[in-house]
C-alpha cells in the first residue's frame, strides 16, 4: 500500500519534529515568558523595584536551618495623623533616653552610615500615612555589636523590599536581653508611600536576622538546643545542686560518727528478732530512752540529745 493510498485520518500518530512557527498562535505564552513578567525588574543600584504603590508583593525567604541563632523581632506600625505625630517625637525620646546604652549613657540614634543626621530625621515628612517600629532581639545580642548588626539588617531589608528606605534605630542595653529599637518611615527616599508585606513582617524580617546573626557567631551547637529544650529551669538545677552538696555533706557526717537508725528500722528489726525473756524484763523507761537516742543528730554533742 503505497502513502498515496492511505486515507488522510487513519488514526496514526505522526509528530512534526522542530520548532513551533507561531508561538502565540493560541494566545498563551511559553512559561519562561510569563514567570519573567511576574518578577520584580531591578533598578540600576542593584535593587529591586516595586511592583506598585498599593501592592507590595511577596517577599521570598528561605528558613533558616534548625541551629541558626535565635532572633525575635516585634513589629507594630503607627498612623501619622495629628495625635501620631506627637507620639512619634515622644517614641524617639523615650528611645534617646538616659541609661541606656552599655555604658550607661543616653541613647544614640543612628543611621545606616556616619551622614546620618538625627535632627533631619525628627523633621516631619510629606505623604507620611504610618511609621514602622522594630523591636530587635538576638538571643546571642550581648556578643553582638548591635549597631553593625543592625546596619546589615536593615541593608538586606532594602534589598528584600526594593525601597531606599528612612530608618534611624537606637541600641538598648538596660536590659538582660540587649536589643535595637528601629524607627522606618512611612515614605521612602523618593517620596514614595511605603507598605511592607504581612508575611514579611511576620516571620520573613526575623528569618534575616537569623542569617545575619548565625553568619556573626556561627550555628549553634547540640548542647546549647539541648539546654533549651530542657524543661528543668536555673533555678531548679540551682536547687537540685544544692541538694546534692547538702547529701554529700550528710554522707561525710555519717562517716565520721556512728550512724544511728530511724524509728521504722527499729520497728522492723524488733519484729524479726524472736522474744526473749531479757527484753521482755527490761524495763519500759530503758526502752523508751533507746528510741529517743535515736533521734540525736549524727556528730552532734550527747547533750544536746534530749533524753526521757
Amino acid at each position: 500500500m503505497n502513502r498515496s493510498d492511505r486515507p488522510e485520518d487513519d488514526g496514526i500518530l505522526r509528530p512534526k519534529m522542530g520548532r513551533r512557527r507561531s508561538r502565540d498562535r493560541d494566545g498563551i505564552s511559553p512559561f519562561h515568558v510569563r514567570m519573567a513578567r511576574t518578577a520584580p525588574r531591578r533598578a540600576g543600584d542593584g535593587t529591586r523595584r516595586r511592583r506598585g504603590r498599593n501592592n507590595p508583593g511577596r517577599i521570598a525567604v528561605r528558613e533558616p536551618h534548625a541551629l541558626s541563632r535565635r532572633c525575635v523581632i516585634k513589629a507594630r506600625y503607627v498612623g501619622m495623623t495629628a495625635s501620631g505625630r506627637k507620639l512619634a517625637k515622644a517614641h524617639l525620646a523615650y528611645l534617646e533616653r538616659d541609661g541606656v546604652e552599655r555604658d550607661g549613657s543616653p541613647g544614640h540614634l543612628y543611621g545606616a552610615d556616619e551622614k546620618f543626621s538625627a535632627e533631619e530625621f525628627r523633621e516631619p515628612l510629606a505623604k507620611e500615612k504610618r511609621q514602622f517600629r522594630f523591636i530587635v532581639s538576638p538571643e546571642d545580642g550581648a556578643q553582638l555589636d548591635l549597631t553593625e548588626f543592625a546596619r546589615q539588617f536593615m541593608r538586606q531589608v532594602e534589598k528584600d523590599t526594593g525601597r531606599r528606605l528612612i530608618w534611624a534605630a537606637v541600641n538598648h542595653h538596660d536590659t538582660d536581653n540587649p536589643h535595637v529599637h528601629i524607627v522606618v518611615r512611612g515614605v521612602d527616599r523618593d517620596g514614595d508611600d511605603l507598605r511592607i508585606d504581612g508575611r514579611y513582617l511576620g516571620e520573613g524580617m526575623r528569618w534575616r536576622a537569623q542569617e545575619i546573626v548565625t553568619r556573626e557567631l556561627g550555628r549553634r551547637s547540640e548542647m546549647d538546643v539541648s539546654m533549651v529544650k530542657s524543661p528543668v529551669s536555673a533555678t531548679e538545677r540551682g536547687t537540685a545542686r544544692s541538694s546534692l552538696n547538702c547529701a554529700n555533706l550528710l554522707g561525710a557526717w555519717g562517716t565520721r560518727t556512728r550512724y544511728s537508725p530511724p524509728l521504722s528500722a527499729l520497728a522492723k528489726r524488733s519484729q524479726l528478732r524472736p522474744p526473749s525473756t531479757e527484753a521482755t524484763s527490761q524495763p519500759r523507761s530503758s526502752r523508751t530512752n533507746v528510741s529517743i537516742r535515736s533521734r540525736c543528730i549524727p556528730g552532734a554533742a550527747r547533750s544536746s540529745c534530749t533524753s526521757a
